[in-house]
């Protein structure tokens, strides 16, 4: 598949920003610079590439999973910024 400038949105997070984990499979490097959505632009991805990208797009690091738990006022405030239950926290070793 060829990639639009829609593909390369629809990679965004809910923040507004793009994440390490979507946008290296998509052959970007990192850190991003200055013109990177145009570059890539036309650029011919595997579907199941893309795919893979589009699903890491609202994964984040380790350490801001830990920070954000850290400056949660409580689990409840925790478990809704991650839009998780306790169940899956657990399993994610976040709990």
């Amino acid at each position: 598949m060829k990639l639009t400038r829609e593909d390369i949105m629809r990679l965004m997070t809910p923040a507004g920003g793009f994440t390490k984990a979507s946008t290296v499979p998509l052959g970007v490097e990192w850190p991003l610079r200055h013109g990177w959505i145009d570059r890539l632009v036309g650029t011919e991805v595997d579907e199941k590439v893309y795919a893979q990208a589009l699903a890491n797009k609202n994964k984040l690091r380790p350490m801001t999973l830990k920070l954000r738990r850290k400056y949660a006022r409580t689990e409840e405030q925790f478990e809704l910024d991650l839009g998780m239950d306790q169940e899956a926290m657990r399993i994610a070793g976040l709990y």
